[in-house]
């Protein structure tokens, strides 16, 4: 199947249509997302635990299709505010 990038006009003001215009259009980046047990693996906790950080706020979870998914940019966020200090 090919994709065409032909299928992209914009609307003017007034629901008119405008000249179709060179619009580059590409898909999304996609990101491997973690799942409760992956990020539980990935952290070296159990599962509850990462129910109780999610609960408290400290890690952001997102919902899609009933299931909690966590972006690594937010996990890596925590451990770095979270990890210890040298001494």
């Amino acid at each position: 199947m090919r994709v065409r990038n032909d299928n992209v006009v914009p609307l003017r003001a007034g629901g008119g249509r405008a000249a179709p215009l060179d619009v580059p259009v590409r898909p999304p980046h996609r990101v491997a997302l973690f799942t409760r047990y992956s990020l539980a693996s990935y952290l070296g906790v159990h599962v509850n635990t990462i129910d109780r950080l999610v609960a408290r706020g400290e890690i952001p979870a997102y919902r899609i299709a009933g299931k909690r998914r966590f972006y690594p940019e937010d996990v890596e966020r925590y451990i770095r505010k979270h990890g210890e200090e040298p001494r």
